[in-house]
């Protein structure tokens, strides 16, 4: 009797067991499936390395399938395991600390630019940039500011390791991965100085060049760069080195955009804003030309370098978003539009900035065309076709830009003459919603 009841008890326990073993087992998987990335096809090579976006974030894929992510504000960065999906545009994360799973999304990816959403950066979508880290020495200090090199283009040395180059008048031409013309107002770097061998590492749009450094001095620095051509940088402006500043005077008169008057330029040195109207009460201010360095300070209204100036435009880059280039036209007033002649249009170029990069067009005789921009430094070129219509005062431009624009743009002209056109063009929003927008455009 007795051996039956401890018989029966042992079952009783051994049956009691068996649920929460069976939950367990359970657990462990769903646990291993939270923590398992899904499989994902080959990383391309083009992913692999470091990406940036200035000052904000960076991001780093290896080719092991494990990578980090940094915040440049003192936020706290994890490292990772990811996966590629090319099909979804997404890669599954894995964030290692805490054992969290995550989808970035792919909006843009080539070469050196990247774009994505990350939903534990407050869901933000990121332009990267491909960059490579160097390490140096101390920049020495007489290395760092503002060189002014003959054709008086400015290179910028910082003692955070970065550095700007502006080219000398509108902008400077290069040749493009496809081959084409490349225009280029300025271009930002990443360097690295080598005390002993005088080698100065830069790296401009993910690739490395090398240059030396042959004099190094409070008012002169002598470098090679990686075509072995030498660039002479003095710390001053030189009347006897560099061309003669734009004439001041250009500067005096009223200025705008996209056909609105923005301000004026007094003689007096007075400012007169017309953008910050309040009760019919203009803003006053006052303005001052450094012309050796063509800066002008016009006080709350902003701090610029004037790269270009006519009678026509005025080209410059702002003192705090040095990398973008805008443009101001003197301002004519609708009353003094008048479309000229259609033979106006052809044998020249158009020329204006849009969010900071260039925009062209060219007008044949024949009906052809060409239409550039650079928007967020992205190289582009397009042939089009086009029509004008004298009646309407309309041109009908027809391209196919594969970046979802539309593939036929209605320009309605409300002025042109033989170095000015301003039109009202359709734009295409989502592939669904159009608007019209205005443009100005100087021609040469």
């Amino acid at each position: 009797m007795h051996k039956f009841k401890t018989l029966t008890l042992l079952l009783i326990a051994l049956c009691l067991t068996l649920p929460f073993a069976a939950c367990t087992g359970e657990s462990e998987e769903d646990e291993d499936k939270e923590t398992r990335l899904p499989a994902g096809d080959e990383v391309p090579d083009s992913l692999i390395g470091d990406w940036i976006v200035d000052d904000v974030i960076s991001v780093t894929f290896k080719a092991d399938g494990t990578g980090d992510l940094s915040y440049y504000d003192g936020t706290p960065g994890y490292v990772f395991q990811y996966t590629y999906h090319a099909a979804s545009g997404t890669i599954s994360v894995l964030e290692l600390s805490f054992m969290t799973q995550e989808t970035w999304t792919i909006d843009n990816f080539t070469a050196k630019r990247l774009t994505l959403k990350i939903p534990s950066a407050d869901n933000n979508q990121y332009n990267f940039e491909k960059t490579i880290f160097l390490l140096g020495d101390l920049v020495p200090d007489e290395m760092l500011g503002t060189w002014y090199m003959s054709d008086s283009s400015r290179i910028v040395f910082t003692e955070d390791g970065k550095g700007n180059f502006y080219y000398a008048g509108e902008s400077g031409a290069e040749t493009g991965t496809d081959g084409s013309e490349v225009f280029r107002s300025s271009f930002k770097f990443n360097f690295a100085y080598h005390m002993t061998s005088t080698a100065l590492e830069v790296v401009i749009d993910a690739e490395l060049y090398e240059w030396n450094v042959e004099t190094r001095t409070d008012e002169e620095l002598v470098f090679t760069d990686q075509d072995g051509v030498s660039h002479v940088c003095l710390r001053e402006w030189d009347a006897d080195e560099y061309p003669v500043a734009p004439d001041p005077a250009l500067l005096v008169g009223a200025w705008g955009t996209e056909g609105n008057l923005d301000f004026e330029l007094l003689e007096d040195g007075t400012l007169v804003s017309y953008e910050a109207e309040v009760d019919s009460t203009l803003n006053y201010g006052t303005w001052s030309y450094l012309a050796e360095k063509q800066f002008l300070d016009m006080g709350s209204y902003g701090q610029i370098f004037v790269t270009a100036l006519t009678e026509d435009y005025m080209i410059y880059n702002d003192l705090y978003e040095p990398d973008y280039t805008h443009i101001y036209f003197r301002f004519i007033g609708d009353e003094n539009w008048s479309v000229g002649d259609v033979s106006l249009l052809t044998g020249k170029t158009w020329h204006t900035y849009e969010k900071g990069f260039e925009v062209t067009y060219t007008f044949n005789a024949d009906g052809t065309g060409v239409h550039t921009n650079a928007y967020y430094g992205l190289e582009a070129s397009w042939p089009l076709t086009y029509t004008y219509d004298a009646e309407e005062e309309k041109i009908t431009v027809s391209m196919d830009d594969k970046r979802g624009h539309p593939e036929e743009v209605e320009m309605y002209v409300h002025n042109l003459s033989d170095t000015r056109l301003f039109i009202a063009s359709t734009y295409s929003l989502t592939k669904d919603k159009w608007e019209y927008i205005n443009m100005e455009f100087y021609g040469k």
